[in-house]
Order: C-alpha cells, then sequence, then structure tokens
C-alpha cells in the first residue's frame, strides 16, 4: 500500500461504496489511498461491518506499516511477472492508487495521468514529460523509467544515445570513441501503447508495468534499472480511447456479459481505434498527416531507441502474438533486425511458457510498409515490434470466446504486463550488443550509402515549387538530412525515377540532395525509391508509396554523388507572396494547385468575386493558362484583400487596368464563369467508411482550413438545397443510396449540385441504376482455365497470392483542359487497390486515363492485373442539367500522403461550382 513508513498515521476513516464491501481509507503527507474490497486481500477475513476492522487499528496505532498488517507478500494490485516477484512498496499500484482493482475497469485518460504524475512525485526514478496534445486537447506524456542515479544525468544519457544514433558526429567528438560512452549509457527501450484506441487493455498493462519497474525490488530490477532507461507512452490515442470509453459504459452490463451477442461487444461504427480525425495512427507514422503523430516523432527522434514496441489487440478468439514477424520484410531491413526480434520473441516465449499461455509468432504480420509502428522504427535502426493481444473492441471487461474460454480484461492486460517485462529484461541482459549492434547498423547505412546503387536523390527547383516544398519538409521531420547547391551544377549520367538515362543535365542553384550516406539513409531509401522490393508474398497492407510519384515531384537518381559545392538544408523558406501592378481593373493568379486553393477561398471569405478563366489567353505582354483566377476590383477594399491573401497563401497576383486580351476571349466573356462560394457537404461516417471520411476532414480542415458540414443519411434524404458540392467518401452503402435517395440526388445535380464521389461510392453511384450512366470497363479476363484440374492448397494460395492489387501506383494521363486537370502535370500519379475501372466515352469527360500498357508502376501486380487496368478510367466527370457527377475510382485522400490527388481532389471541389 501507499503507506509512508516514516510516518505515523495522520487519519483513519471506513467507509462504503454502494453495492460494495467496507472501504478503508487513510491519509499520510495529505495524500488519500483507499483500499477497495478488502476482502480480496490474503489472511483478511471479509469485512461486512466496522467491527473487523478493529483488527486494523492497533497496527495505524503502534505505526506498523499498513503492508505488514495485511499480508508479507507482494502488494495486492501486481500482476505476477515471476514467482519471486517483491516491491520495495515506495509506491502504491494503480488499483490501490483509484481504489478499484486494475481490470476491473476502463481507466480513463485524466486518471492514468494522475498516477503518472503520482508515480513523478513520488519516485526519484522517474521523469514525466508533457511531449503534446491530442487533437481533442488531451495530454500526450512520456515516462521515463530507470535507476534513480540514472535518472538524475537522464538528459546526458539522452545525449549519448543520440551520439550511438550518429556515428559522424561521435568520431568528431573530442577523444570520439564508442568504448568510451557505452559503460554508463544504459540500454533505451521504448514501450508505446493503445495507438489504437478500442485496443484498451495496452494502457492498463502500461499502469502495471510501470509500477513494477519503479518499484520492483531485489537485484534482478536494480539491474535492470540500471542496465536500461525505459521510455513508456502510456497512451498514444487518448482520443480514441476515450470514445470507446464512452460508449461501452454506456452499454455494458452490470455484471459485465460475456457473451459474444451481447451488446457490448458490438461497437458501433467510428470505433475507438482511431484518433479524432478517424484515422489510424498506426499508419501514421511516416506520413504524419496527424496532430498526435508529428508530436510524438520529435520526440522519438530526440531518444532514438534501441527497441521499440507497440502493443495492440487482435481478434478476442486469438491468443498472443508476438516478433519475428511474417514476411515480407523491407528489403532495406537488414537480417540482423529480424534475428534480433527471434532473440526477444524467445525471451518472451519463456515468460509466457511459465505461465502456460497460448502465444504464436512469424504469422500475419509482416515488417514492410514503412508507416507502423514497428517498421518505421525499424528503418531508423530500432528492433521495432508489434506485439498482439486478443482482444479489442469486441472484447469488453470478459468475453466468451469460441471455445468456449472466458477472456477478461485482467487476462489481456496480465498478458500485455508480462510481455513488456520480458522485452526489458531481455534488452537489460543483452545491452552492450544492442547498443553495438545499433550503432552498426547506423554506421553501415552510412557506408551502405556510398556503396549502394543509389547515392543520392536529387530535387531540382520547380516554377510552382510548393510540392517539393511539402516533400522536403516531411523529408527533414523524419531526421533525413539534406544539403542543397550553391550554384549551378552540370552533371551526367543520372537516371529519372523510372531508372531511364537523362543525359547531360544542368542543376540550378538551390537542388536538393537527399544523400544516402547518412544514418537516416535506409529510411529516406524506403521513402524516396520507386518500387519497394519484394518476393513472393501476400500483403498485409499496400504495397506501394514512392513520395516522389505521390507529391508529383521531379527526382532525379545519382549512382555516384554530384560534383560541386553543397551545404546543409536549414527550413524551407516560406514562399513570399507578391502583388505586381496596380490592377484597377482586376488582378490574375494562374492556379497551382494547393496554394491556389487557399487563395481562392480567403478572397471569396473576404466578400471578393472570383472568375475561372477556361482558355488560355495573352493579356499586356503575359499569358495565362485556363485556370487563371480573376479578382474583379469592385471596391478601394479589393487591392487590400489581395495583398492580405498573396501575403498568407505566398501566392503571386499580378494587376491589370483592361480587359481587353491580346490573344484568347476578352475577360469579360461569358466564357468565364464567376466561381461559387462553394458550400460544401460530406457524407457522415454513418452513412459511409469512417475512415474515407477521416481523411476528407483532416484534409479539409487541418490542411486547407476549409469549413464544410457533415451530414448524415437522414440529412441525405431531407435533401441538399443548402449546398453546392457533395462529397461521398468512399464505402457508402447500398442501403444508404436507395431509389428515393438517388432520384433527390439527380434532381439536385441537375440544378447545379457537383457531386463528388470517391473510391468504392464512385462504383456505388454510377451505372444503370446510378446517378450516371458511366459503365465499368469490361476488362474482368478469367485467369481460370477452360477444363480445371483440381488443385493442391498451395496452388490455390498461390493463384489467391497473384490476383492481389493490394494498394497500387498508377500512372494516370490528364485532360489539362477539363477544370479538374488545371494546374497539373500531364501525367500524374494515384492510387488503385482494385481493378474495377470506369470505361472511355471519348467525350471530352474521361479525365484521368490509365496507360494502355503497365498503368500500375509501382507496387504488386500481376500480368493479368495490369491487362484489366490498362486503358481504364480513374477519374471521370458526367454532366447532368447545370451540375456534375465526379468519379474518383481509387481515393485520392488516401491516408493523407498524396499531395498531387489531393489537388485534383480541390479542383472538383472549388472550380466546379458555379
Amino acid at each position: 500500500m501507499g503507506f509512508d513508513k516514516r510516518m505515523g498515521p495522520r487519519f483513519l476513516s471506513v467507509g462504503g461504496f454502494p453495492g460494495e464491501k467496507t472501504v478503508v481509507r487513510f491519509c499520510c503527507e495529505q495524500e488519500w489511498y483507499s483500499v477497495r474490497k478488502i476482502q480480496q486481500f490474503k489472511g483478511v477475513v471479509e469485512m461486512k461491518s466496522l467491527i473487523p476492522c478493529l483488527f486494523v487499528i492497533p497496527f495505524l496505532i503502534l505505526g506498523v506499516p499498513m503492508e505488514m498488517a495485511l499480508s508479507q507478500e507482494s502488494p495486492k494490485g501486481t500482476f505476477e511477472y515471476r514467482s519471486d516477484d517483491a516491491y520495495e512498496g515506495q509506491v502504491v499500484t494503480a488499483g490501490e492508487f483509484y481504489g478499484i482493482p486494475l481490470g476491473e475497469r476502463f481507466t480513463p485518460h485524466r486518471d492514468v495521468m494522475d498516477y503518472c504524475r503520482m508515480l513523478a512525485e513520488k519516485s526519484p526514478r522517474v521523469v514525466l514529460q508533457k511531449y503534446g496534445e491530442s487533437a481533442e486537447g488531451r495530454d500526450l506524456v512520456l515516462m521515463l523509467i530507470s535507476s534513480e542515479e540514472n535518472i538524475s544525468r537522464w538528459e546526458e544519457i539522452r545525449q549519448a544515445q543520440m551520439l550511438l544514433a550518429d556515428p559522424v558526429q561521435l568520431q568528431r567528438q573530442k577523444n570520439g570513441d564508442l568504448e568510451a560512452i557505452l559503460p554508463n549509457l544504459p540500454a533505451v527501450v521504448w514501450l508505446s501503447y493503445n495507438v489504437h484506441g478500442d485496443e484498451s487493455s495496452a494502457t492498463e498493462a502500461a499502469l502495471a508495468t510501470m509500477h513494477q519497474l519503479v518499484d520492483g525490488a531485489g537485484e534482478r530490477w536494480q539491474s535492470i534499472r540500471e542496465n536500461t532507461l525505459v521510455v513508456v507512452d502510456p497512451l498514444l490515442n487518448p482520443d480514441g480511447r476515450e470514445r470507446y470509453l464512452q460508449w461501452y459504459n454506456s452499454v455494458r452490463a452490470h455484471p459485465a456479459d460475456p457473451d459474444p451477442l451481447a451488446r457490448e461487444h458490438s461497437p458501433p461504427s467510428p470505433s475507438g481505434r482511431t484518433n479524432h480525425y478517424y484515422f489510424d495512427l498506426n499508419r501514421d507514422w511516416a506520413w504524419q498527416s496527424q496532430p498526435e503523430t508529428r508530436q510524438r516523432i520529435v520526440e522519438y527522434l530526440r531518444w532514438q531507441p534501441l527497441v521499440h514496441v507497440d502493443f495492440h489487440e487482435m481478434s478476442p478468439n486469438s491468443t498472443y502474438f508476438f516478433f519475428p514477424p511474417e514476411e515480407p520484410f523491407n528489403a532495406n531491413i537488414p537480417q540482423d533486425r529480424i534475428s534480433w526480434s527471434e532473440t526477444f520473441g524467445k525471451s518472451n516465449a519463456v515468460a509466457f511458457d511459465r505461465f502456460g499461455w497460448k502465444y504464436y509468432t512469424g504469422e500475419q504480420f509482416d515488417l514492410f510498409y514503412p508507416a507502423y509502428g514497428d517498421s518505421w522504427p525499424t528503418l531508423n535502426g530500432a528492433i521495432g515490434m508489434t506485439y498482439e493481444q486478443a482482444g479489442g473492441g469486441r472484447a469488453g471487461l470478459t468475453y466468451r470466446k469460441s471455445n468456449g474460454e472466458i477472456l477478461t480484461l485482467v487476462d489481456r492486460l496480465h498478458h500485455q504486463h508480462v510481455a513488456g517485462l520480458a522485452t526489458v529484461e531481455c534488452a537489460s541482459d543483452h545491452r552492450e550488443k544492442l547498443q553495438r549492434d545499433f550503432y552498426s547498423f547506423r554506421e553501415q547505412t552510412i557506408f551502405a550509402g556510398r556503396t549502394g546503387e543509389v547515392s543520392q536523390f536529387i530535387l531540382p527547383p520547380a516554377e510552382d515549387d510548393h510540392r517539393r516544398q511539402a516533400l522536403v519538409d516531411l523529408l527533414k521531420r523524419q531526421g533525413i538530412q539534406m544539403v542543397v547547391t550553391m550554384d549551378e551544377v552540370v552533371t551526367e549520367g543520372l537516371l529519372d525515377h523510372f531508372g531511364k538515362a537523362v543525359g547531360v543535365r544542368k542543376l540550378p542553384a538551390g537542388t536538393i540532395v537527399v544523400p544516402m550516406d547518412q544514418a537516416q539513409g535506409r529510411l529516406a531509401m524506403t521513402l524516396l525509391e520507386r518500387d519497394a522490393k519484394v518476393g513472393e508474398a501476400y500483403f498485409y497492407d499496400v504495397a506501394a508509396w514512392s513520395l516522389p510519384l505521390t507529391f508529383g515531384v521531379e527526382t532525379l537518381v545519382a549512382k555516384d554523388p554530384i560534383n560541386g559545392i553543397l551545404i546543409p538544408f536549414g527550413a524551407s523558406p516560406q514562399p513570399e507572396g507578391r502583388v505586381e501592378g496596380s490592377g484597377s481593373l482586376a488582378f490574375l493568379h494562374r492556379w497551382t494547385g494547393m496554394p491556389s486553393a487557399k487563395a481562392l477561398r480567403q478572397l471569396q471569405d473576404r466578400g471578393q468575386s472570383v472568375d475561372l478563366v477556361t482558355d488560355e489567353i495573352e493579356i499586356q505582354g503575359h499569358s495565362y493558362p485556363a485556370g487563371t483566377l480573376v479578382v474583379r476590383v469592385k471596391d478601394e477594399g479589393t487591392q487590400k484583400a489581395v495583398q492580405e491573401v498573396a501575403a498568407a497563401t505566398g501566392t503571386f497576383f499580378r494587376g491589370t487596368d483592361s480587359g481587353w486580351t491580346d490573344v484568347g476571349p476578352d475577360l469579360g466573356s461569358d466564357r468565364f464563369p464567376t466561381l461559387a462560394h462553394a458550400r460544401i457537404a460530406v457524407l457522415g461516417p454513418d452513412a459511409a467508411s469512417s475512415y474515407g471520411y477521416g481523411a476528407v476532414w483532416s484534409f479539409l480542415e487541418q490542411e486547407m482550413q476549409i469549413p464544410f458540414t457533415a451530414i448524415s443519411e437522414s440529412g441525405l434524404r431531407r435533401g441538399l438545397d443548402d449546398f453546392d458540392v457533395l462529397v461521398i467518401p468512399p464505402g457508402v452503402s447500398s442501403s444508404v443510396m436507395g431509389e428515393s435517395t438517388r432520384e433527390s440526388l439527380r434532381n439536385w445535380v441537375r440544378g447545379g449540385g457537383i457531386c463528388i464521389a470517391l473510391g468504392s461510392s464512385a462504383l456505388r453511384v454510377s451505372g444503370k441504376n446510378g446517378l450516371v450512366s458511366r459503365d465499368l470497363l469490361d476488362n474482368q479476363e478469367s485467369s481460370k482455365e477452360e477444363d480445371p484440374q483440381p488443385k493442391t492448397r498451395t496452388e490455390i494460395r498461390e493463384e489467391q497470392r497473384k490476383d492481389q492489387v493490394p494498394g497500387n501506383i498508377v500512372a494516370l494521363d490528364m485532360d489539362r483542359e477539363h477544370p479538374l486537370g488545371y494546374g497539373l502535370p500531364e501525367r500524374i500519379y494515384g492510387y488503385i487497390s482494385g481493378t474495377r475501372v470506369f470505361e472511355v466515352q471519348g467525350d471530352g469527360q474521361d479525365v484521368a486515363v490509365l496507360p494502355g500498357k503497365s498503368p500500375v508502376v509501382s507496387g504488386f501486380i500481376s500480368d493479368l492485373n495490369q491487362r484489366r487496368l490498362a486503358g481504364g478510367v480513374w477519374l471521370a466527370s458526367e454532366r447532368s442539367g447545370r451540375g456534375q457527377v465526379v468519379l474518383f475510382v481509387g481515393d485520392p485522400l488516401f491516408r493523407s500522403f498524396w499531395r498531387q490527388t489531393s489537388e485534383v481532389f480541390l479542383n472538383a471541389l472549388l472550380l466546379l461550382a458555379r
């Protein structure tokens, strides 16, 4: 218990909770502690009245510690790791702190934070650091746990760990020597809990694990604390967890019902898995689209731990998974990282075998996609691992598995607790070898960058450089070092991103170079290479993500380093907005994508009227392509508005004193429509995929600051008269799109509405009974034999593998004369996860067409599926009356790292409503 042995008892009270056993409370040094259900303590009889308290009071009067009064064994509320567990009693368990045994409820965020603060206040072995806030304003914290001596110098340890992570910097140090820093450097281990909010046993386990790391007694725990510094993030996704807890507590039975059919085992969508914006934070480590991820990565890179574990849950009918992982492995991950995961896996197996618990390894969870909490740390050099406990949002507090076993929250958190401690103990036992191998990983990454097939990725400046700036900013946030050319450099021998020789090329000053001979080189290679190398395997997730393609940034590849003066690249300079000319009649701005979209909305928000140029024009010696914005001067406030918007968005406007054009229609032509200040509705997660809705929500609110109204299925049925644009995220169900709703939408579109359907929803609203009659391409060429022969399981599995389209990058040929193609190059790259595409109609509405040969340029695809996709339409726009229906076969906002296709989405959102 949390009794201060140096102080006598200050106060004792005995009282009961409604429906529960008698509770003893006492206060030491103004700190309240309580013990609920005292009958659970061994050697203490059940208390149903105040009389048994007479047994306890004499011990308190004599100043005898409460622990001795109750038991000489481990304090209650602990979870066994080994049979000889012992505790010092300097801090209470979480169950004692709350007065509710851990595992009898789900602990809310505020209580988790309270316990973390108590540990930091009471123990010199703990430092509590707040590193940020969730989207809904909840604290994000790290707990640093080690020996008292290590914690007293934690910043010194952090700096030494950073030297271990940077061989070049270590060698530059005076007397820089690996042998000089290792003896006094504990192994840095990072444990991450509850990245998926409804996988709730993780945070409960964190509370138990923190207590034992802090308070464990004996030589073993003293040695573990001396040999390790454990960084615990007890709750990565507090918003999602609170969403789950609020729902569960509102529907659960008392006592909890283990029947799988009970309401408490059927969480609604959107579930607590995702964060505030319905994003899966475990797929965001590399893309950093969410505030929780961005803040966490800053701290991760300040520590560069040797080991990182991400605690998850899976189906409640499963058991427990820990590493080693299943294939495929990302080719940039060396084999020694897999071998180390086997070492940790065997340590976990020994710990689980002590209890007779079931577990499995090497199945289901791979190490390929770089944005996970196991693969991204591994590419940084850590032993990154995922642990999966049976449970998840369906399990509740107690769940009857299909085999009849009862799975409780106590079971789940106990398993997670033991796995976490086994990992820390393994790191302690192998401290020095882990450190040497981590250093070797980082050092060999530098050497590989000097001897491999690619020495540098080169990003030349572009006329509209915002996409390159966004890409560079993302790389920089991941600790990837870059340099920049001071002067023009003439090169030869470079390749384009697809491996084609480019001949002699002049690289202007300001060209950004990403060298591979750096400690972050494996991560940089993974993010920038065109195609991730992989053998024949099933994919747990998407197979392609090459950032030069998704951002639309020209990228050259150098086998040998280019010559020239290269200096370190600092922060990206913010583009400076400019306004040229007096503009007594109008101001013109060439459409360049995202910056232009921000400028358009801000001008309209200020009450300015904006026309859209739909044919190339030339005026006063300057040419302007289709897509140019024309801001007509209506009063003295227009020039001020243009100046302010240009400065805020980094955009360029040129004034004109005449509407007369030298080439093309004059500025007053009816062919140049006035753009509506579009009122936008987005179909909400009750009617479409919460992930798809979340991508739209996050993009419009965080990235673009464009307001919209989320409407429900019932709102859709009532009509859209108050809106100009409707966005239907992926995953709309057929029940939502009933005939009456479709007819209502058809009428709204005919009246001038713009309906934008994304991903699978585009297929749902098209065709014979859709909003428009756009047909799918008849591409389902059979892969089956005319006279099928019996097949083995292996042959069937291989056929299924070849039929995968796990999420690939496709080339798209754009119609740049269509408003959806304004501001974009002739070829861009988009996302696809299936073979269903539209057929070409040849009527000017086939906006983005897949090439007739090899449309998939990155990822895994069979020859048969390449043929199925070839020549299909990825993006179509169909007119209906005064409105349009825009159909994206692929999700243009998928996981928020598709810069170019997100700009196509913006064109649909802002340039079609008139």
